[in-house]
């Protein structure tokens, strides 16, 4: 098997436990979960290295990519995966008008990422989407809920530290709602009121205030203690 990348193989052979030399493509096949860090690395590189890992392992389920400049060959490589767990940490897109995820992604994390418009980017998510989390984007992005509408599978929405429009909630399966860090107000939590499946909020306590959140109280869990802020669909750490 031909790697070229030292801290790749590095990283296969602490996963495996085995010597490079003694690593088959059926090894390979066993790693589910893979983190690619690019800091300090040329956009080339970073391609070459996030393209490299997919090429060989081909029953990942989860990718985490963390400081990687996210290239229309890495977004076109994704798509020939069956990758369904994609988190972006301190991210940019080169191309993120156009950025298409294969159908099969069911959960998406934003953490601290790059982007200019992310109304374009949410237009283009998979329906099948279940998990999407976008948390302190960058540029003080606006996000527009009525955007998601068309994602009606979606059952656990978090938008922490975000700028939110509360335009539409109409998000039928959503029982998980975060918005610790995000501004609300009044009419945005009488928006939040009309999701019909919701039974978890998290929001800063200084909301616990408004007439509306306290009504909203009377029905759903709303917590604002971060050591109770469990999400059990987290990626898995390496």
């Amino acid at each position: 098997m031909e790697l070229t990348n030292e801290k790749i193989k590095i990283q296969f052979q602490a996963l495996l436990n085995k010597p490079m030399d003694s690593i088959t493509p059926e090894d390979l096949d066993t790693l589910k979960v893979m983190a690619i860090n690019s800091k300090g690395l040329p956009p080339e590189e970073a391609e070459k290295n996030a393209i490299e890992v997919m090429k060989v392992c081909k029953k990942l389920e989860e990718l985490n990519f963390t400081y990687t400049f996210i290239t229309k060959a890495i977004v076109e490589e994704l798509g020939k995966t069956s990758i369904k767990r994609l988190s972006f940490s301190n991210c940019a897109f080169e191309d993120e008008d156009n950025v298409v995820f294969a159908p099969g992604v069911n959960y998406i994390k934003m953490h601290n990422c790059f982007l200019d418009n992310y109304e374009h980017f949410l237009s283009n998510l998979p329906e099948a989407l279940e998990t999407l989390y976008i948390a302190y984007p960058s540029d003080e992005a606006i996000i527009k809920t009525s955007i998601l509408k068309r994602l009606k599978a979606l059952k656990r929405l978090i938008l922490d530290g975000c700028i939110v429009q509360f335009d539409d909630l109409n998000l039928p399966e959503c029982n998980y709602l975060s918005l610790l860090g995000t501004e609300i107000t009044s009419e945005s939590a009488k928006k939040i009121s009309t999701m019909p499946k919701l039974q978890k909020m998290f929001i800063s306590r200084r909301f616990n205030e408004l007439d509306e959140i306290n009504e909203l109280s009377k029905k759903i869990d709303i917590k604002n203690d971060l050591s109770e802020y469990v999400f059990e669909d987290e990626p898995k750490k390496l």
